[in-house]
């Protein structure tokens, strides 16, 4: 006797839909939003030349944001 778990993991389609879909709709209406003036602005756009190069991807995971923050993932 087959489990419906493994029926429903053999369907690898249906498996990311369900996983994706809702995701996609409770974060849909931020891809509209711009950058704000609290957070965006001195972590991203005034660190442009080091998010620009594939060289910094290991440096994200070893140095902190600006000094202050260590968020490798966010970068």
């Amino acid at each position: 006797m087959e489990f419906l778990s493994e029926k429903f993991f053999q369907n690898r389609p249906k498996v990311y839909l369900y996983l994706l879909l809702p995701a996609a709709i409770l974060f849909f209406k931020a891809l509209g939003y711009g950058f704000t003036t609290m957070d965006e602005q001195w972590m991203i756009l005034r660190n442009v030349p080091f998010l620009e190069k594939w060289s910094s991807l290991g440096a994200a995971f070893i140095k902190p944001l600006n000094e202050a923050y260590y968020r490798p993932l966010f970068i």
